[in-house]
């Protein structure tokens, strides 16, 4: 590690270019597994990487990309995850010569983690460890993880790295041109978060070309100091001859590259369709360049899935949601023990709209209290995160002061999370520092001992500095570190409230970054509301850099936004007029103020499908059949709308992908409801989809993502699964007599194989509508093969496959009735 590091403070390093690529050329057949490749064709991967060291790479990467249980099961090798993994870094190992640095390369599992999908987190850090055990095993220097699409895989994958050895891991992600993941990851969220979790180098690879990915790169660059590194494609995959071609030469490689060193990018490389020659004149440009020394601004950065929030003079208070609070709010956490989370979510929707920039969640539940037994509170949190993610997009502050609690919420989250809170108890102490470190998240600190609060400001500070320089020696940033000063009741201890402002006060003078839990100055007061504003302008005048309250609270919130223009963070009053200009609502519109209407009912089912609240839409749909509304009619003038609307914000990145799942999720369990109601019968189907991943490739997430959204729909679709030969998909297609054909390819080598199915549907005198997708299919491929539709993404789906149905569905369908 250490070796590692300074050697890249001294010089930027090259990697090696595309395997899959070489692979293609050295005879690979379509469809064999790329990793069983150092077991059946050891003399191929040697002289592979062997021209790749002779080009100049100063790191080659193992054969490894897919060689996990998941992927390996697909070719019946799921056994030999062991054996593959050290073979690739053998032969990687003697190919390097000591002249290069040999790297695990560690992609994707290819499934979906839970809530999402099908695979436990858990399952999927032990599928990574198991993985990159075989590989330290064989001898790598550090571990690449590559293509990585999912934030919350890719902090399984870091974890899992943690438990197996010290090496150092450079963690990169893949971006669409839209500079997202799929499913919704920005690049600054990515960097924080890979960073914060141990990778000593984060960036991006394969996807798009270098051009689309120099912005990304640029984005990290100014949220992070990690190193930086980069491994595009040599641009976008066309088709040329009946073979796929990267346009890219290696001269326009070497010339990008130059620009990467400028940014301050220390790693380069090369992605799909890269070779030793691309790799050859970029070692020509870079020989012996030194890095470009960067400086980002060192802040509290703390992140959602898709949203990260900083901390800066600017943004300071910023405002942590106290509201989900089940230890103080019985009703709210009666409600969330009978699994019905409807309260919750529109606690903390309304906190998010009311301006709370993270929410504390709390579920600190005296389950035989309230008459429901003992109940696992690290569960409760897991299930709390798990729900509250999905409904909103802000960071999360896990709040508990014990261990396996705070450990299941980070565990449970996507992103880069806060922990409330650490005292200087020593054994919960380093305990919480630890998971801390290892899940990378920020803390508060709270200055209390066993021997109780401290009651003097010079003693609180003292026993932060202590828990502040515990913290830093555990590796805790600075920036990391939030202090609370301890907020007293007044009613009870009037004379603290002073001494919490000059604790405040001390702390502000030391650099330290400081929050509070505003609403304990108020307990046992009336117009708590009075008490809490005015105490918080008295903090903000000292410089309070964060506050835990209600921000439904409408004075305590216009007394923030009115001290953040007195304190110039708020330069021109901008957010302070937007704010108060604003017209509070006296009621709901018209079509949703009567409670029962078919109006109502459908504006509520929206807004449940649209948080993807399976439990929630079930009543909603009760409710509407008591009132003598069918089954059909639901589907044609509830469901379908509200389906139509989740597919206009994901084409306008208002959602991302794990909303939509859960969405369509959402959709499913409606749909199993109204089919009881059927007596027997179906819902009336748009037409007939037949849908497979082709032959040779085993990637099927997006294609499995489409036939949930087009199921929904109202489409019979016909999954085939992956590495369908071309054969099967038109004797599938002339039995099912259907309507459409849609093929998946992820894969450069495979994307070929559509073509084939095509040719076979002619063959036979077929003429169903040809749909294609996949990361490496564009629309002039779909166009080059005769394909009928093309479609870039899981949210224009249901829009091509309405029009390749053209006005079937409409006639089909029928009329629903007025109620």
């Amino acid at each position: 590690m250490k070796k590692f590091l300074e050697m890249l403070k001294e010089r930027v390093l090259l990697c090696d270019g595309a395997m899959g690529t070489m692979l293609q050329k050295g005879g690979l057949p379509a469809g064999a597994c790329p990793e069983e490749a150092v077991l059946s064709r050891p003399d191929l991967i040697l002289d592979i990487h062997q021209q790749y060291v002779a080009a100049g790479a100063e790191i080659i990467e193992t054969n490894s990309f897919g060689a996990d249980r998941y992927k390996l099961s697909e070719y019946g090798l799921d056994k030999e995850v062991e054996r593959i993994n050290r073979e690739a870094a053998r032969l990687a190992r003697k190919a390097s010569r000591g002249k290069a640095y040999v790297a695990g390369s560690v992609g994707p599992l290819g499934k979906q983690i839970a809530p999402l999908g099908e695979i436990r987190f858990d399952q999927a850090v032990d599928a990574f460890r198991e993985q990159m055990k075989a590989l330290a095993r064989g001898g790598v220097d550090l571990i690449i993880l590559e293509t990585i699409a999912d934030i919350r895989e890719a902090r399984a994958a870091l974890l899992a790295a943690r438990d197996i050895s010290a090496l150092p891991v450079v963690a990169l992600m893949t971006f669409s041109e839209g500079m997202r993941t799929f499913a919704g990851t920005p690049p600054e969220v990515a960097a924080v978060v890979l960073n914060s979790m141990g990778a000593v180098a984060v960036g991006a690879n394969c996807s798009v070309g270098p051009e689309e990915m120099f912005p990304v790169l640029e984005k990290m660059a100014v949220v992070t100091d990690a190193h930086l590194c980069v491994m595009p494609n040599a641009g976008l995959p066309e088709i040329v001859n009946g073979r796929t071609v990267f346009k890219k030469s290696p001269g326009e490689m070497a010339a990008y590259a130059e620009r990467f060193v400028k940014l301050g990018v220390t790693i380069i490389g090369g992605c799909c369709g890269t070779t030793p020659e691309h790799i050859h004149a970029m070692s020509s440009a870079l020989v012996r360049r030194r890095p470009v020394p960067r400086k980002p601004a060192h802040r509290l950065r703390l992140c959602s899935r898709t949203r990260m929030v900083e901390l800066h003079a600017e943004a300071a208070p910023m405002v942590i949601g106290e509201r989900i609070n089940l230890s103080v709010r019985n009703a709210l956490a009666c409600a969330f023990l009978s699994d019905d989370t409807t309260a919750v979510r529109d606690v903390a929707q309304a906190q998010v709209r009311q301006g709370a920039h993270l929410l504390d969640l709390n579920v600190g539940i005296e389950g035989e209290a309230l008459g429901v037994g003992k109940v696992s509170e690290a569960q409760l949190m897991k299930k709390m995160v798990h729900l509250i993610q999905r409904t909103v997009d802000v960071p999360l502050v896990i709040d508990s002061a014990d261990p396996s609690v705070i450990e299941a919420g980070l565990r449970a989250s996507n992103g880069r999370p806060l922990i409330n809170s650490i005292s200087a108890d020593k054994e919960k102490m380093l305990s919480l520092l630890t998971l801390a470190r290892v899940y990378g998240a920020a803390v508060v600190l709270l200055p209390v001992s066993g021997k109780g609060i401290p009651q003097t400001a010079a003693k609180r500070v003292k026993l932060a500095e202590e828990l502040r320089a515990s913290a830093m020696r555990m590796g805790i940033a600075s920036e990391d570190i939030l202090i609370d000063p301890l907020v007293m009741a007044a009613s009870s201890s009037p004379e603290q409230v002073a001494v919490t402002l000059e604790t405040l006060r001390l702390m502000k003078e030391r650099g330290y970054q400081v929050v509070m839990g505003l609403s304990n100055v108020s307990f046992g007061l009336p117009e708590r509301s009075i008490m809490n504003a005015t105490f918080l302008s008295m903090a903000m005048g000292i410089g309070l850099d964060a506050v835990i309250l209600n921000p439904g609270d409408e004075r305590v919130m216009n007394t923030l936004r009115a001290a953040r223009v007195l304190t110039a963070a708020d330069r021109g009053a901008k957010e302070f007029v937007l704010q108060t200009r604003a017209v509070p609502s006296t009621g709901p519109p018209a079509a949703t103020a009567r409670g029962g209407t078919p109006e109502a009912i459908q504006q509520k089912l929206l807004e449940a499908i649209l948080a993807g609240d399976k439990d929630g839409v079930i009543p909603l749909l009760e409710e509407a059949l008591a009132r003598g509304i069918s089954a059909l009619d639901i589907n044609i003038s509830m469901i379908t709308p509200s389906l139509e609307e989740v597919g206009r914000r994901f084409e306008g990145k208002e959602i991302f992908l794990p909303q939509m799942i859960l969405s369509s999720e959402a959709v499913q369990h409606a749909f199993t409801r109204l089919k009881r109601e059927m007596k027997g019968g179906r819902m009336p189907s748009c037409g007939k989809i037949v849908m497979a991943t082709v032959r040779g490739d085993v990637h099927d997430i997006g294609k499995n993502i489409c036939c949930t959204i087009l199921e929904n729909y109202g489409y019979e679709v016909i999954d085939l699964g992956r590495n369908v030969p071309a054969d099967e998909i038109a004797d599938k297609a002339a039995a099912v007599k259907a309507d459409i054909v849609g093929l998946s390819a992820l894969m450069t080598t495979t994307m070929r194989q559509m073509e084939q199915v095509i040719a076979e549907l002619a063959k036979r005198g077929l003429k169903p509508k040809v749909m294609v997708g996949g990361a490496v299919v564009t629309a002039a491929y779909a166009r080059k093969i005769g394909a009928d539709g093309y479609a870039k993404s899981a949210g224009e789906i249901a829009r091509l496959v309405k029009r390749l149905m053209g006005e079937k569905c409409e006639q089909d369908r029928p009329v629903a009735s007025s109620q």
